[in-house]
């Protein structure tokens, strides 16, 4: 059981999930870093002013005969720096972020002034450039546990539910885009076997989207010279050494912040408590929710530690119930936060519990999550399948255009949050492949996240990678557990797009 809840608590494919929050114009972006003081910086310093043609790929049913995911590069002539200005596109249609059929000479005119005056990036050669970008699909591959897809409705053919939908209505400028993923178990060692089952797929993209545990194992392996795919992850630790790796979320050091801001802004005058893993993987969060509260002048009345399953909680929830803590903020995931709840209610205590919010937890616990509401911080925006009204209003198309989609193409007919946040995950991965424009590579692509031009699209919170280039987010969203009208108890979105 134990590892049932390390998995649901975090198994989404994305990353990216993570990770997004609902459309809202959030506050300025942060400011761009001196790039002396930056050990992930990667902009070239040569001339920013070069550009490459690039070779036209001809999209479904006009391949030149180039197959798989091997070099492609760009046309003699040109640099294979992020600078280069995309080609013409053909007279067929693609399907824009939003569902919409457009022409691809529209949507690559968009692409072409992006591109324009971009830095120069050359992380990868003209050889290698294009790999996974061919004339008739683009090449992803990502790693996660499949153990237990079927457990929890999160198999390859729901994951892929988004880009089924993409492929039938036009692809990425005519290509078909190809997203496996690899099993990795939910443990760090298979999670770099997984990623090198990826890597001999030559993929365009690389996708973590499980685990601070799995995450930081796959960013070392990936800067090794042999390896050194453009990788994007869900959540973990700033290490900004890691060149190829990037995250359009907050940091688990940032998680840690926002939930340390929201019970100071909300609960500050409650006695404070804290339980939280004791892991490296989970430590950089529990040091930034203890600074901040110490920062504001608030002291905690525990502070207690957990082993990764432990199980049983009755020691910790004594020892909180004793100090009269109000309000406990779980650093831990979101199905060990279920065992703890269930236990306190056993035990007679009855605090405002601060968790990461997952659909599993007001699926188990039912109307124990609210008396007192639980309440949560997230990357993402709350779903409750077949609600759209009142607080998912603002998302109601979004939501309707996955759930559609979801019962069109995947197995997992009724859907659920974590599918949700891998639609809204490779929705954002799909206008990024747009905005780079008909003959993409992978220089261009982070030129293009680095130089803040790139479009978040919604229901995701703004990000911008201009602050250190590596990770982009800086907004969170706060949830509450309530009574959702058709459905029972579900986590709705009291408020949106918070900066960090």
């Amino acid at each position: 059981m134990g590892r049932l809840l390390e998995i649901r608590g975090v198994f989404v494919v994305v990353l990216l999930a993570m990770f997004v929050g609902a459309a809202c114009s959030g506050g300025p972006a942060p400011s761009a870093a001196d790039p002396a003081e930056s050990p992930g910086q990667i902009v070239d310093n040569g001339d920013s002013g070069k550009i490459g043609g690039g070779k036209l790929g001809k999209g479904k049913g006009k391949s030149s005969g180039k197959k798989g995911g091997g070099s492609g590069g760009t046309s003699s002539g040109g640099s294979s720096g992020g600078g280069g200005v995309p080609a013409d596109a053909t007279d067929g249609s693609t399907v824009s972020a939003t569902g919409q059929k457009v022409s691809e000479k529209q949507q690559a005119e968009r692409a072409r002034r992006l591109a324009k005056g971009l830095p120069t990036v050359n992380m990868w050669p003209q050889s290698t450039a294009q790999m996974g970008f061919t004339d008739d699909a683009i090449t992803l591959c990502g790693h996660a546990a499949l153990t237990f897809a079927e457990a929890f409705d999160t198999r390859p053919e729901d994951i892929n539910v988004y880009w089924s939908m993409v492929n039938d209505n036009g692809g990425v400028y005519g290509r078909d885009v190809h997203l496996t993923i690899e099993d990795d178990a939910y443990r760090p060692d298979n999670a770099v076997q997984a990623a090198e089952r990826c890597k001999a797929k030559n993929p365009f993209m690389l996708i973590g989207g499980i685990g601070f545990d799995q995450i930081p194992a796959v960013r070392a392996w990936n800067e090794q010279e042999q390896n050194r795919l453009l990788y994007v992850h869900h959540i973990a630790r700033q290490d900004l050494s890691k060149k190829y790796s990037f995250s359009f979320l907050p940091t688990v050091e940032q998680s840690g912040r926002l939930a340390a801001r929201w019970i100071l802004a909300k609960h500050k005058s409650d006695k404070i408590g804290v339980i939280w893993r004791q892991s490296e993987a989970w430590e950089p969060g529990h040091k930034t929710f203890l600074a901040s509260m110490k920062s504001a002048g608030k002291g905690l009345v525990a502070d207690l530690p957990v082993q990764k399953d432990q199980a049983v909680y009755t020691q910790q929830i004594a020892e909180l119930k004793a100090q009269g803590a109000k309000t406990v903020f779980v650093w831990e995931n979101g199905l060990a936060a279920i065992e703890l709840i269930k236990q306190a209610k056993q035990q007679d205590y009855h605090p405002t519990w601060v968790v990461f919010p997952f659909q599993i937890m007001t699926d188990t616990l039912k109307e124990e999550m609210l008396n007192p509401p639980v309440e949560g911080i997230a990357m993402w925006p709350a779903y409750v399948p077949g609600a759209t009204s009142g607080p998912f209003a603002p998302y109601a198309a979004e939501i309707a255009r996955y759930e559609e989609a979801q019962r069109k193409y995947g197995r997992a007919q009724k859907g659920n949050d974590i599918l949700w946040m891998t639609w809204l995950a490779m929705k954002q991965v799909h206008q990024w492949l747009l905005d780079c424009g008909p003959n993409c590579d992978r220089n261009r692509m982070v030129a293009l996240l680095i130089s803040g031009r790139h479009k978040a699209v919604a229901p995701n919170c703004p990000f911008n990678f201009k602050a250190n280039q590596h990770v982009g987010g800086f907004l969170g969203n706060i949830f509450k557990a309530t009574n959702v009208s058709g459905y029972g108890p579900g986590w709705v979105q009291t408020n949106t797009c918070v900066r960090i």
